[in-house]
């Protein structure tokens, strides 16, 4: 018969990791060790990229739930329950009493998403990483207050009856492996062909995908330096150049209306915008643009040393550090690469978090209906 580990609802990855081999392959040649098998091989990480402190991070998490029985109607039906360990087909086993008083009659497990028994309360669970980093992208703080209830209503909608073990959305590249797996157990085999149907188990999944995403990453050895022109070919490039006329403050005003693409090409070719440093609100907005997920660059704005650096070209060798590639082993950074991964996904989510939170504005009758498979659907009625 089938069975299916538990994802993170927001990153799509598991929430321990598997039994993997963490060291190197040299570490393993050293202490006279061998993979026994290419399986072994599949489920293996390089120890010089990834190590177990590395995963720690993926048992730290929570999951959100419903009980629209409990309460008064204007008081908040949702609950956390806190942190829990993954149990087989699909299910949750929650620690000893770290429960809400929803849950005090509850059984210590609980399941996943949509329940395909039918009358179980079920749940949406996610690494505390991923909640933080959902939370930054919906209101640009990291710590913040979302509404649990509206948050719930967009997970319910962005799943469905098939999808029992993430969320039916895109979790982009590289997509996190397909985790469910055929167990045959001893009078079960006239069940085996349907096995078909279903990924094996022992694909390689990519290290990046096991990085925190929230970890403040060093990106200094990637930021451009500013280079400019030796001062004879720079007094011979103004002396037909339009833009020589204009006052400081008005060329700044220009960087400050143009794309990343249109200001490398103006500075490129006119010396006097080459020489106007683009001021803290034009690297804000292309920024904020192109990078919103990469927060160490507020250090780097705030301290102003972006004065010293190239824009265009910053901002190009931070995307290539930072975007994944098969071909790219290593020249990108592998949390960074997660981090910009997850927050893709962030983005589906509050969208339609967005949309319930509109539409609850403009309500008069809100309405939790249970759709039989353990979620709740909330219907609005303007």
């Amino acid at each position: 018969m089938g069975d299916w580990d538990v994802s993170c609802a927001i990153c799509g990855v598991i929430f321990i990791p598997e039994d993997v081999y963490i060291e190197s392959e040299a570490e393993l040649f050293s202490e006279g060790k061998s993979r026994e098998s290419e399986r072994d091989r599949s489920y293996s990480y390089d120890g010089s990229k990834v190590t177990k402190a590395d995963c720690e991070w993926l048992s730290d998490n929570d999951a959100l739930g419903l009980w629209p029985q409990h309460g008064q109607p204007e008081a908040t039906n949702t609950f956390m329950t806190g942190r829990f360990e993954p149990g087989g087909y699909g299910s949750i086993l929650l620690e000893a009493r770290a429960l809400s008083s929803h849950l005090q009659d509850q059984e210590d497990s609980m399941i996943a998403y949509r329940s395909v028994l039918g009358g179980l309360l079920t749940v949406f669970p996610f690494h505390t990483a991923c909640y933080k980093l959902l939370g930054r992208v919906i209101s640009g703080r990291i710590n913040t207050t979302v509404d649990e209830e509206n948050l719930y209503a967009a997970f319910v909608r962005l799943s469905d009856e098939y999808s029992t073990w993430h969320l039916d959305i895109d979790y982009g590249s590289p997509c996190p492996r397909d985790n469910r797996s055929w167990i045959t157990y001893r009078g079960h085999e006239v069940d085996a062909p349907s096995a078909v149907l279903l990924r094996p188990t022992n694909i390689r999944c990519p290290q990046l995908l096991v990085k925190n995403p929230i970890d403040t990453a060093n990106i200094s050895t990637h930021l451009v330096n500013q280079q400019f022109l030796p001062e004879v070919l720079a007094s011979s490039s103004v002396l037909q150049d339009p833009f020589d006329r204009l006052p400081h403050e008005i060329r700044q005003h220009l960087l400050e209306l143009l794309s990343n693409r249109d200001i490398a090409a103006v500075r490129t070719a006119s010396y006097p915008m080459h020489a106007t440093i683009p001021s803290k609100a034009v690297w804000k907005r292309l920024i904020a643009a192109h990078m919103p997920w990469l927060w160490e660059m507020d250090a780097v704005i705030s301290r102003g040393a972006y004065r010293e650096l190239n824009l265009s070209r910053t901002i190009r060798e931070l995307e290539n550090w930072t975007t994944f590639g098969d071909d790219k082993t290593d020249t990108f950074s592998l949390a960074l690469a997660n981090r910009r991964r997850i927050w893709s996904i962030c983005e589906i989510i509050a969208d339609e978090y967005d949309k319930v939170t509109d539409e609850c504005k403009v309500a008069t009758t809100k309405e939790w209906v249970d759709m039989g498979d353990g979620c709740f659907e909330l219907q609005i009625k303007p």
